[in-house]
């Protein structure tokens, strides 16, 4: 018997130690634009597991590659300029929408009256601070709406060896496909949605074309793996 608890032990171990490199096959990072283009998430996110404020390559991009129509000034660039200086730069991300429902006759013959609102849906304010440049990130991800409060407070360290990182903090936890929809299965059921954050320790394995990500809270262990 004690024999075979120590077997299962190991093959405990041994798949747990597999497992992201097995679903690597099938996850991959946040699906609208990684899968549409092969980059990580972190070619175009601070923050390496996704979301959040964007890097100046994902900056550049999101101005000219995403938007339907290109305004252009009498000025040489009207791009916009996220840096505050060398060290310091800012990004916010805002969304709003109007749903108009309009009158419809019941089973009764009456007739509901027409329903206008607005909502924000998102309204969030990124910092981030390179302390050490290209090496030590302090980074923040403030919400101020629909609801104020802070989602993300996390130091990092990058160009670890392999491509590597390592950050520590308050943040979201990375969990399969990073989708924006909390209500979708995988986020639903799981409650890895971006209403939930934890204190903890995350690692990153980057090389090549492959992604893997842990992260170590005081609850639970979260683990993703990726290739894109």
């Amino acid at each position: 018997m004690k024999n075979r608890s120590s077997i299962f032990l190991n093959y405990s171990i041994l798949c747990a130690f597999l497992l992201p490199f097995i679903i690597s096959g099938l996850a991959k990072a946040e699906p609208y634009i990684t899968m549409r283009t092969g980059f990580k998430c972190g070619q175009c996110h601070v923050n390496r597991s996704g979301g959040g404020k964007r890097t100046p390559f994902g900056v550049y991009y999101s101005q000219v590659r995403l938007p339907n129509t290109f305004y252009k000034t009498a000025a040489k660039s009207n791009l916009f300029n996220h840096m505050l200086n060398d060290n310091i730069s800012f990004g916010a991300n805002f969304r709003a929408d109007n749903r108009i429902i309009f009158g419809t006759e019941t089973s009764t013959g009456d007739k509901s009256s027409t329903q206008n609102g607005n909502r924000i849906s998102e309204g969030n304010l990124y910092i981030e601070m390179n302390l050490i440049k290209n090496f030590l990130t302090f980074y923040i991800d403030q919400t101020i709406a629909p609801i104020s409060g802070n989602r993300e407070a996390f130091g990092m360290i990058n160009n670890l060896p392999l491509n590597s990182y390592m950050k520590v903090g308050k943040m979201l936890l990375p969990f399969g496909l990073r989708l924006l929809d909390d209500d979708a299965f995988i986020r639903d059921k799981t409650g890895f949605t971006y209403n939930q954050q934890d204190i903890a320790f995350e690692f990153g394995l980057e090389p090549g074309f492959l992604s893997v990500i842990t992260a170590l809270t005081n609850r639970q262990l979260s683990m993703v793996g990726s290739t894109v």
